[in-house]
C-alpha cells in the first residue's frame, strides 16, 4: 500500500510541478529529497531485521541515513536493545518536509 501511494504522489507531484513553473520545480526538488530519504531508511529497517545490512542496498541505505540515525541512536536512552531512532527519523522527516513545503 505503501509503494502504490508513494508512486501515486510522485507522479502527481511531477504533473503538477510541470504546470507551476519554478517553483513548482521546487517542490518537486524537495519531495523527491525527503522520499530518497525515506526509502532509504525503509530499506535500512528491512535489511537490519533480515540481516543482509551488508549488501550494496544496505551499504547505500546506510551511507543516506546514518548522518541523521547516528545522533538520534546516541541522545535516544537504549530500551532493551530496541533501537526507536528509525522511528523518530520517520516522524522527524515528516516534520521537516512539510515545514519547507510550506515556507515554498
Amino acid at each position: 500500500i505503501f509503494l502504490v501511494g508513494f508512486v501515486r504522489d510522485a507522479l502527481l507531484t511531477t504533473y503538477l510541478a510541470a504546470n507551476a513553473g519554478p517553483r513548482g520545480m521546487l517542490v518537486l526538488v524537495v519531495r523527491a529529497s525527503f522520499g530518497v530519504l525515506q526509502i532509504a531508511l525503509l530499506v535500512r529497517i528491512v535489511t537490519s531485521w533480515i540481516g543482509d545490512a551488508y549488501s550494496a542496498a544496505g551499504r547505500l541505505a546506510f551511507r543516506l541515513t546514518e548522518w541523521f540515525l547516528g545522533p538520534l541512536r546516541r541522545a535516544l536512552p537504549t530500551t532493551s536493545g530496541i533501537d526507536f531512532s528509525p522511528m523518530l527519523a520517520w516522524f522527524l522527516l515528516s516534520i521537516v518536509q512539510s515545514a519547507f513545503l510550506s515556507i515554498l
